[in-house]
């Protein structure tokens, strides 16, 4: 969380990447059945860019017990997290620079119904198109930006509607949080372009947080970043885990970095952010109150 050279290079990285495929995958669809339905402002799905993706394969296949299908389009080879047999995230290979960091990233991807317009209103607002609006398939209309303050945010406009809300399920994504260097510019930037109300996370003692508010549903959370690290706003998604403690047990002995150590104060001790073995950082969030 403390280069901003990093950043730097995540952002030449993917402009390589995109601008060097020809033929894009048709992927299969979000949902299926189709849901037809458009939940704008949800985060439905998740990309993971890594320089090596056994790596970063055999972390997650180890940490959550997700396992991995290929997916064959158009020359090009696809690779899905799949957790309970539901598809949880992508895995897209990176360009490697040994003069760059390599560090992976994951990219949180928002519903929108309509994202020439989404990308056209973040565009006005400052925010920097990485990847424009390019058309996967069935899958949708996918686009990745930067937001005014540096997070990388991706946008899709599905095909087939958007995944129903459902209670999250252990190894699922449960949650998302934006953690900003400006609150007040970073607010404005999204409910600007994604339409979000924002409230604040009343049930948490600390009184800087906030939440992303989309058809009176919470969509994610907002709080300011530590004072400790380079102020460049980052999307962290959390997983859902039985045991917050044990998981965070497990992560060290695969190699990660503890980011954000559990804390009483912060939903009873029951979150904890970490880098994994490529540097990507992700959350954990346990269903339960751990005593331990």
């Amino acid at each position: 969380m403390k280069n901003t050279k990093y950043y730097v290079a995540t952002l030449v990285c993917l402009l390589l990447l995109f601008s060097n495929v020809r033929a894009f995958p048709l992927l299969p669809a979000l949902t299926s059945p189709p849901t037809n339905q458009v939940l704008p402002g949800k985060i439905i799905w998740a990309n993971i860019f890594t320089a090596n993706v056994e790596k970063t394969i055999n972390f997650y296949t180890e940490m959550f017990g997700w396992t991995v299908e290929k997916f064959e389009s158009e020359g090009n080879d696809y690779l899905f997290f799949i957790n309970n047999g539901k598809p949880v995230a992508g895995i897209v290979q990176q360009l490697s620079d040994s003069k760059k960091s390599n560090n992976a990233v994951w990219i949180n991807h928002i519903s929108t119904a309509d994202i020439n317009e989404t990308t056209n209103k973040a565009s006005s607002k400052g925010a920097k198109i990485i990847f424009p609006p390019k058309p996967f398939g069935t899958r949708g209309i996918d686009a990745i930006i930067s937001d005014p303050q540096g997070a990388l945010l991706g946008l899709l406009e599905s095909g087939s509607g958007d995944p129903i809300d459902t209670p999250a399920v252990l190894g699922a994504w449960v949650w998302a949080h934006l953690f900003s260097s400006d609150l007040e510019k970073t607010a404005e930037f999204y409910t600007s372009v994604f339409g979000y109300e924002v409230e604040q996370a009343n049930h948490l003692e600390n009184k800087d947080t906030y939440l992303f508010i989309s058809n009176s549903k919470a969509r994610a959370g907002i709080a300011p970043l530590p004072k400790d690290v380079s102020q460049r706003n980052r999307w962290v998604g959390f997983v859902s885990v039985d045991n917050i403690n044990r998981s965070l047990v497990k992560a060290k002995k695969m190699g990660a970095k503890m980011i954000f150590s559990p804390n009483k104060t912060v939903l009873n001790g029951r979150i904890a952010i970490i880098s994994d073995t490529s540097g990507a950082l992700i959350g954990l969030l346990s269903k339960v109150i751990i005593k331990e």
